[in-house]
């Protein structure tokens, strides 16, 4: 289903978390964790990709193409494993934006939220409520007037993990679904 809808679409790039497979017509980053689950980043072929880099525990990609910085992440889940979330925010994603120049676009699964209103229960994640604030980044959701939203439920709550980011200007593109 999944390559049908990437297919069907025909998007430019796709950030993918948990996943890794040969898809045609695409240019494929991967980065496997050591328990081989893959997280990568799809760019349409002939698109010309620089400054790739790979985070060494398979939770991190980034990649340039043209002048927007696209960041790829999966953060490490779970309550038990707040500690190594608020790490890898604070010190893991910096090697991944050293390319950054203004224009971004920072995806993924961050296992974690920045405003109560995202979850019940659950704690502010400091380190990535800095990153958002020092890189001006906006929730792209939100700019397309969707309200929050949730993209994780369990038994007993809900919350919203996954999200993309930019930086507000208007000159830089995000599709979260679809086309414009």
């Amino acid at each position: 289903m999944l390559k049908a809808f990437i297919n069907r679409n025909s998007y430019d790039v796709v950030l993918l978390q948990e996943v890794s497979f040969s898809f045609y017509g695409y240019q494929e980053i991967i980065n496997l964790n050591p328990q081989k689950r893959g997280m990568a980043i799809l760019c349409k072929d002939g698109l010309p990709l620089k400054n790739v880099e790979l985070l060494p525990d398979g939770r991190g990609i980034a990649l340039k193409m043209a002048d927007v910085l696209f960041v790829n992440i999966y953060a490490p889940s779970g309550s038990q494993h707040k500690r190594d979330r608020d790490d890898f925010f604070a010190k893991n994603i910096t090697p991944l934006c050293r390319c950054f120049d203004g224009k971004v676009i920072f995806g993924g699964d961050f296992n974690c939220v920045i405003e109560k209103n995202q979850a019940s229960g659950r704690e502010i994640c400091r380190p990535l409520l800095q990153i958002v604030q020092e890189l001006r980044l906006r929730d792209s959701w939100l700019i397309r007037g969707q309200g929050e939203g949730v993209t994780y439920r369990s038994f007993n709550t809900a919350s919203r993990i996954d999200r993309i980011y930019r930086v507000s200007q208007k000159n830089v593109f995000i599709a979260t679904v679809g086309r414009e």
